[in-house]
């Protein structure tokens, strides 16, 4: 659950992580739109967790990382993968 104080100390955090977050997405070659997608979803996801999340950088970049890698795997898999009479 979230507090008053949390928009406040998101506005913080996110300035103090941007870097890291904009390395994630240039060192994956992500567009601009997805890394929008991918930032979005999972700041929803910290925003809704804030107060039981211990270490919310880490947290952040994993998630983060953790979704380029599935974007990188579906943009790499052969459309051919879902021919179901191949």
């Amino acid at each position: 659950m979230t507090t008053s104080k949390t928009p406040g100390r998101l506005a913080e955090f996110l300035q103090s992580v941007r870097g890291r977050i904009e390395e994630q997405f240039a060192a994956h070659g992500v567009a601009k739109s997805d890394a929008e997608a991918i930032l979005a979803e999972t700041l929803a996801v910290l925003v809704w967790r804030w107060e039981t999340i211990r270490n919310r950088e880490a947290w952040l970049i994993a998630m983060i990382e953790r979704k380029v890698r599935m974007l990188s795997a579906r943009a790499n898999r052969d459309p051919w993968d879902d021919d179901p009479f191949v």
